[in-house]
């Protein structure tokens, strides 16, 4: 990626971005139009499952990214000069599971806002626990407090 966010595409001749809109608020679903997406016969398996550490190359990258609000003037839609964007980019690699099907597995996030890039990181505790876990009992405290529930903190340093 570039300076400004800008993904680069190692292959451009299959980069066909895809843009979606949405409303806005949460809980949105995501449903990929039939047709568009990837295909896998372009690409060898060991290519899409492991990055390029050497050259920061990620197989699939993923992006959401805000639109500004325009305002309205006589009918009119307008956006305001030098509104700041802000974006979340994953970087995938893929593989197969037991079955054969494709899986996407998430290595790393950035969060774009203000013209600052921020990697969004686990805290300690608040990663994913494994399948044996029971998220009822005593796990459900912060491990480093043990008094107060889990929640999600964002921390744009790790002094912790």
């Amino acid at each position: 990626e570039e300076a400004d966010c800008r993904v680069v595409p190692l292959f451009p001749e299959t980069y066909v971005p895809i843009k979606i809109p949405f409303r806005k608020g949460l809980h949105q679903e995501f449903r990929q139009p039939s047709g568009t997406g990837i295909d896998f016969r372009y690409f060898s398996l060991d290519d899409m499952s492991n990055p390029s550490s050497r050259y920061d190359v990620f197989p699939i990258v993923i992006s959401a990214d805000t639109c500004p609000t325009p305002y309205i003037v006589d009918d009119r839609s307008y956006l305001l000069p030098h509104t700041l964007s802000q974006m979340q980019i994953t970087q995938v690699v893929v593989g197969r599971n037991h079955d054969g099907q494709f899986t996407a597995k998430a290595i790393r996030q950035l969060l774009w806002t203000d013209d600052i890039c921020y990697e969004l990181r686990e805290i300690y505790g608040l990663g994913k626990s494994g399948s044996g876990f029971n998220d009822n009992g005593s796990g459900k405290d912060c491990v480093i407090c043990m008094t107060e529930p889990k929640d999600i903190a964002v921390l744009p340093c790790r002094h912790m």
